[in-house]
């Protein structure tokens, strides 16, 4: 049997089928431990609250497809600039109203920034839509918090604030101050479990992508030695017979 030198499309060819079967192991154990992490949650609200209870507290309303102000407040951290922004106002679109969540009342006082910035169309006779406001947001209930910083309309879920109304209840800046008072026990069980789905597949990405550029730092260095001895023997075709 003919004896000859691996090339570096081989040692290529070799190391890009074993990250391949490395990696697609890891997305399999990355699925299974997925599932297994929204079992372990739901199995321990089960047992701490019953079977059928926590069934039937996931038929009245189903929130796990909706994402709450905690998931989008991480979204929107992630967004902004690691440079601390200038405190310079930017007004909104014309026809649209600012709306500030914040997660408590208290960073109010505290001059914080919001935890989420949007900004809403208004309808033609200038009024808000808080239908869009709590879809938007995944607010279960809301209040608002009034130009002095004190919760007002604490419990009421309403449909509509109307143009008179918003020109009382916004700040300085013309912004609607907004948070949520109180949440549900179904919808905190399955925010959680939510939160737990999505936490788990996050590490595992990043775990596949530091095992990605492992494998490629150890690849690279076999290619480099395998051109290199390419080169020092040259071409194949000067290469005695008894080599080959």
């Amino acid at each position: 049997m003919p004896n000859y030198l691996p090339c570096a499309p081989d040692i290529m060819f070799l190391m890009s089928l074993l990250s391949f079967t490395v990696l697609r192991s890891l997305f399999i154990s990355a699925l299974c431990l997925s599932f297994s992490a929204y079992l372990y949650t739901f199995i321990s609200y089960c047992r701490s609250m019953g079977t059928k209870t926590v069934l039937t507290i996931m038929k009245q309303e189903c929130w796990l497809f909706v994402r709450c102000p905690q998931e989008l407040a991480e979204i929107a951290a992630r967004a902004r600039p690691p440079i601390p922004r200038r405190r310079v106002f930017i007004p909104p679109p014309p026809g649209h109203m600012r709306v500030l969540f914040y997660t408590s009342p208290r960073y109010v006082a505290c001059n914080r920034d919001p935890c989420i910035e949007v900004d809403f169309p208004l309808t033609s006779s200038g009024d808000l839509d808080m239908e869009k406001v709590h879809e938007t947001l995944g607010l279960e209930s809301c209040s608002i918090i009034g130009p002095s910083g004190r919760v007002i309309c604490e419990g009421i879920n309403f449909q509509l604030i109307y143009y008179h109304a918003l020109l009382d209840l916004c700040d300085s800046n013309g912004c609607l101050k907004v948070t949520e008072p109180y949440v549900s026990e179904s919808v905190r069980i399955q925010r959680n479990i939510r939160l737990a789905m999505l936490s788990l597949p996050r590490s595992i990405i990043l775990l596949l992508c530091a095992i990605g550029s492992i494998l490629y730092d150890l690849t690279l260095p076999a290619i480099i030695t395998a051109d290199n001895v390419l080169k020092e023997i040259g071409p194949l075709q000067d290469i005695p017979k008894s080599i080959i």
